[in-house]
């Protein structure tokens, strides 16, 4: 009966820690070396490798269905990042927004990114909040011009390549292009096809081709059909890129609902 009611207490601790959101604290950091943060559709793993170096491994996986393009992750490091690998800083103090380095851009559904520091201060705490800060938004008309150049025409079929010329003074990164057509695209490089719809497109950049920097043009190639005697066109081009929000005051959350579980792994 004793052992019974053991097993019972240890069941509702376990269900306490899975429901009730954990968090660490700057008492805590002699104590916990790790934490867990469970974002909208992805998960943060904050790692201190080693306490003397205060050398910090930081992990992003993607949860989700769609991949997260162009990733940057928003959080108070608690103190002065240096020697930072896999990633480029932006500050405000001790806020940091972590971008992508480029070759990493992409992080595919259950697929995840690694970067990683030095930090110091005083003070030092396990970070609390994360925030993945990448959104598309689509660039303004005037900001870019695509075209369609017909490489090859054997009448019901053709080579052609489509160019994005930046016109805007920032780049245009993680690209994507909607556009119509009068032609049926069978094969494609230096791009991905997102989606086809009739003749309505939605194609995207692949590593050789972003960004597109700043009056600078990319191109992607082709194969396609359509009926003999018809003149190739491409019409209603929208294109759209991934940017970051480099607000902090966007650090300011509500903990409500957040998750992170914190363990301790210091020997």
């Amino acid at each position: 009966m004793k052992r019974r009611i053991i097993s019972i207490f240890m069941s509702v601790i376990v269900l306490i820690n899975i429901i009730v959101p954990v968090y660490a604290s700057a008492a805590d950091v002699a104590d916990n070396n790790s934490s867990v943060y469970i974002g909208n559709g992805y998960v943060v793993y904050y790692d201190v490798k080693s306490s003397w170096g205060n050398n910090q491994n930081i992990e992003i996986k993607n949860i989700g269905s769609e991949t997260i393009s162009n990733w940057a992750l928003k959080y108070d490091a608690h103190g002065e990042i240096s020697g930072l690998w896999n990633g480029i800083a932006y500050s405000s103090e001790t806020q940091y927004i972590i971008k992508n380095a480029g070759y990493n851009y992409e992080i595919q559904p259950d697929q995840e990114v690694n970067f990683g520091y030095c930090v110091t201060g005083e003070g030092l705490e396990i970070p609390k909040v994360f925030e993945i800060c990448s959104q598309r938004t689509d660039k303004a008309e005037n900001e870019y011009i695509v075209s369609l150049n017909v490489t090859n025409d054997w009448g019901n079929g053709f080579t052609g390549e489509i160019k994005i010329q930046n016109l805007s003074a920032e780049p245009i990164e993680a690209w994507r292009l909607n556009f119509d057509t009068n032609f049926t695209i069978e094969d494609i490089w230096n791009a991905r096809l997102v989606s086809a719809e009739a003749n309505s497109y939605s194609i995207a950049n692949d590593i050789t081709t972003t960004p597109i920097a700043a009056n600078e043009t990319k191109t992607f190639g082709f194969k396609a059909s359509k009926e003999n005697g018809v003149t190739a066109e491409i019409s209603n081009c929208i294109v759209n890129g991934v940017t970051i929000n480099e607000n902090f005051e966007s650090l300011k959350f509500l903990e409500t609902g957040l998750v992170l579980t914190a363990f301790a792994q210091y020997n």
